[in-house]
Formats: C-alpha cells, structure tokens, sequence
C-alpha cells in the first residue's frame, strides 16, 4: 500500500529523499496504537499482541467463554526467590489509547478455584507511573462466573486521587499480586463500553 504512494510520488518528479522522509512517516502513523480496546480471544494470533510476563502462563481455551467459543485461560505462578516482580498476569498496550468518548471498562473473569481468588487491575495514563500515580483496584473474584465493570469516570490514582487522563491511556494490567500457589483464571471479553 505504501510502496504504489511511493512510486506516484517518485514519477511525479519528487524527489527521493523527499520520498522516503514520507515514507518513513506514513509508516510510523501506520504503527501507532489505533487497535480499539477490544479482546475476545477467538484467535491465537491475539496472544501475539498481549505481553507476556514471567510467571504465567496463557493459552486460549474452550472453557467458560462467554463472547465466542474461546477464552484465555492463564495460569499464574508465584515468585521464584529472588524475583522482584511477584505480580503475575497479563498486560494490554497495543490499543487506542484515547477512552475518553467512553463510560466503562468491562471484563469476565472465571474463577474455577473453591475459594476467593484476589485480582488486580492497574491502568496506567503515563510511562510506568509510581504507584501512588496510577489506579489500581482489587476484586475478589468468587468461584465461578465474575462479571468486573469499572466506571471510567471513576479512575483516579491512587496516592493523590487525580483523575486518569483519559485520552492518553498507555497499560491495562490484569493480575495476582504474591500468589502462594498457582492460580487459575479464565478471562473474556475484555472491552471498553
């Protein structure tokens, strides 16, 4: 798609560098974050756009979705000694980052455990803010079916309880903080309304 915008340019007497500074361009517009907010994971190319982090485990599942035939399944470990990260789960950053024409951020979580399983969300409207300068907010998820729905009006940090710029979102986290033993749960339809 690029490469014929290119050629029209070239043949209409631009010259090269002038072609390739707009091509350079072009394809970093192309590569900003413009995917909306949106994870169903129906696809197994979707774990292609999720971080990964150590202590976890993915994998998509035919088990408790509840939008399409599939959800993540994610298995959660705890810290091996020495580990300064003992906060395993899963982190959305590919997606538009402006929610600010929106009103609530929503998930499913299935807890298969017999008891309460804690679970961490962290949104974050700055590179990797200090605590006290993003929000955070944990929910008990009981066995079975959880239905998590977060006002988006209603983020603040939670040091100085700033609101969140919310035309400027850069992470959602989703996980277990210190987990004893391996947790199991099972996410879907992850999206803003």
């Amino acid at each position: 798609m690029i490469a014929p915008a290119v050629r029209r340019l070239m043949s209409s007497g631009t010259t090269r560098r002038t072609a390739t500074a707009l091509t350079v361009a072009i394809g970093l517009v192309a590569c900003q974050r413009t995917r909306p907010f949106e994870y169903e994971f129906e696809r197994r190319d979707i774990l292609d756009e999720l971080q990964w982090q150590c202590g976890a485990i993915y994998r998509l599942s035919a088990s408790h979705a509840t939008s399409g035939r599939s959800s993540l399944e994610m298995t959660l470990y705890p810290a091996s000694a020495g580990n300064p990260r003992p906060y395993p789960g899963i982190t959305f950053a590919s997606f538009d980052p402006d929610w600010s024409r929106r009103r609530l951020l929503r998930f499913d979580a299935y807890n298969p455990a017999a008891n309460n399983v804690p679970l961490t969300l962290r949104i974050d409207d700055a590179e990797y803010p200090d605590f006290p300068e993003r929000f955070n907010r944990t929910f008990s998820l009981v066995p079975g079916a959880n239905r998590i729905a977060v006002p988006l009006p209603s983020l603040v940090t939670s040091g100085s309880h700033r609101p969140l710029r919310r035309e400027s979102i850069r992470r959602v986290f989703i996980f277990v903080a210190n987990p004893r033993a391996p947790v199991t749960i099972y996410l879907d339809d992850v999206r803003l309304d």
